[in-house]
């Protein structure tokens, strides 16, 4: 695999972006570099899972989108939140949303754009 190909990858097949919780929208950007996110969410799951912090190379932004261990759960942050993220999610439902969002952009970039990601980017 090229780097430039992989960058390219990376950052520039975007998508709409949508987080909601029990209590509705919390998060919404039409124009999200999810492979990129993606690619750093499958190196969180293989990791230890502490805190993970997304911060992309398309934008000078922090803290674009955090989980944070809190009281046995974790909790949403996004610096483009629209309000506080109101649930707590247990591990294993955090996992399982990664692990769903990281099958959908495989799927939606293979049935999109004729492109395998997976062999791309690892994921």
């Amino acid at each position: 695999m090229k780097i430039k190909e992989y960058y390219q990858a990376i950052i520039n097949i975007e998508a709409m972006l949508t987080i909601t919780d029990s209590d509705g929208l919390y998060f919404e950007e039409p124009l999200f570099t999810v492979v990129e996110l993606a690619d750093q969410l499958k190196k969180w799951l293989n990791a230890e899972k502490g805190e993970f912090i997304f911060e992309t190379m398309d934008d000078d932004v922090e803290n674009l989108l955090v989980f944070k261990p809190l009281d046995g759960g974790w909790s949403v942050y996004s610096a483009w939140e629209n309000r506080p993220f109101s649930d707590s999610l247990t591990t294993d439902e955090l996992v399982g949303v990664v692990e769903k969002f990281i099958s959908d952009v495989k799927e939606g970039v293979k049935e999109h754009l004729n492109l395998d990601v997976e062999k791309l980017c690892r994921l």
